[in-house]
């Protein structure tokens, strides 16, 4: 993103946006940069989006297989739900990233949680259970704030299939936003950049470094957003949550 006060002055705001189908990562710049072609400004930006997306994607793959595997277990299909959810709270001390583990039936039952819930839970409201049962595939939800631990965090979740390749419910990861925020903090970016990580209806999920005040803000009119999720991948000038015009670089992450 090249904001141009003037033909011989050019000032880079990197601002770089990831959008899977209910995530999208936003970059931008903590203060300016000058640079002599706003060429290389577009290549840069399109460069550093490419390389926190993929480092994104890798977290997104990972879930996904651990998910497969899970959805496989003899105490998921069979919905054993207290060796379910004594088996997940095991896996849950060895998975950091993830504020929980559980899987429901085809009525959004949740049967297996590795964190016990206060009564019954249904989660067929949930955009990550409507979009994996439904399109049978992964899936990923937006920004909330869990009942069993209080931890913001998002879902993936994954069908649980039957031999004949019926969808018997939903098997899910929450990611803990916190840890999200410790992993999107490793990105080796230049020292002008900033990230933030949005949801598909624009809530900021994660920010590095930390802003407790934008973290959980829904933003969804932002020019940046709505460009992005748009056009997938490219460059565009538009305008940043300051108001202020800018070139940014953007890609999609997660696939359909």
């Amino acid at each position: 993103m090249v904001y141009c006060p003037s033909l011989r002055t050019r000032l880079i705001h990197l601002v770089l946006l990831a959008v899977l189908p209910a995530l999208a990562l936003i970059l931008y710049s903590a203060r300016e940069q000058q640079i002599k072609d706003s060429q290389d400004a577009k290549r840069e930006a399109l460069r550093l989006v490419r390389l926190v997306a993929a480092s994104q994607q890798r977290v997104l793959d990972s879930t996904r297989h651990l998910l497969i595997a899970l959805a496989r277990l003899p105490e998921v299909g069979g919905q054993d739900g207290p060796r379910c959810s004594a088996l997940f709270a095991g896996l849950l001390k060895e998975y950091p990233l993830y504020a929980n583990l559980g899987a429901a039936d085809a009525q959004g039952e949740q049967f297996c949680s590795a964190r016990p819930a206060a009564g019954n839970v249904n989660i067929s409201d949930q955009s990550y259970f409507r979009r994996a049962f439904q399109q049978k595939d992964f899936a990923i939800g937006n920004y909330q704030v869990g009942g069993a631990n209080g931890k913001a965090s998002l879902h993936l979740g994954l069908p649980i299939f039957a031999d004949d390749g019926s969808a018997l419910g939903v098997v899910f990861a929450a990611v803990d936003l916190e840890f999200f925020n410790q992993v999107i903090g490793t990105a080796k970016l230049p020292d002008y950049a900033s990230i933030a990580v949005y949801d598909h209806e624009g809530t900021i999920l994660a920010r590095h470094p930390y802003d407790e005040g934008l973290v959980g803000r829904s933003v969804p009119q932002s020019g940046i957003v709505k460009t992005t999720l748009a056009l997938g991948e490219g460059v565009a000038q538009t305008f940043g949550l300051d108001g202020k015009e800018r070139l940014y670089g953007f890609t999609s992450i997660g696939g359909e």
